[in-house]
C-alpha cells in the first residue's frame, strides 16, 4: 500500500474517532432505536430459501482436504461454498475467499 493512501487511512480514522466521541450520545440512542433482532427476523423471511441451502452445505457438505479453488490459474486452497442456484442446495462450488467474492458481486 503507498504511503500516501496511508495517510489518508490515519486520516479517516482519526476523523472516524473523533465524530465518535463528539457525538457518543446521539450514536447510543439511533442504535437502541434500531432492533437488530427484527431486521434479521425480516431477512430470514425474504430469504428463507438461501439460508436453507446454506444450512443444508454446511451440514451435509465438507470442502475436501487439499481442494484447489475451482477458478483456472488459481493455485489457492478452497476454503468457501457457492451455490449458483439456492434451489439445489447439495451442488456446490468450491472457491477461495477471493474469487468468491467476485462471484458474489457479479451475481448482485
Amino acid at each position: 500500500m503507498s504511503l500516501n493512501k496511508e495517510k489518508q487511512k490515519e486520516i479517516w480514522r482519526r476523523a472516524s474517532r473523533k465524530y465518535r466521541l463528539k457525538n457518543m450520545e446521539e450514536i447510543r440512542e439511533r442504535s437502541k432505536k434500531y432492533d437488530f433482532k427484527q431486521s434479521s427476523k425480516k431477512y430470514a423471511q425474504k430469504n428463507k430459501e438461501k439460508i436453507n441451502a446454506k444450512a443444508n452445505a454446511n451440514y451435509h457438505i465438507n470442502i475436501p482436504q487439499g481442494q484447489i479453488c475451482i477458478f483456472t490459474n488459481c493455485n489457492k486452497l478452497a476454503t468457501d461454498k457457492h451455490h449458483e442456484d439456492y434451489s439445489k442446495p447439495k451442488e456446490v462450488q468450491f472457491l477461495c475467499k477471493l474469487h468468491h467474492g467476485f462471484t458474489r458481486r457479479k451475481n448482485v
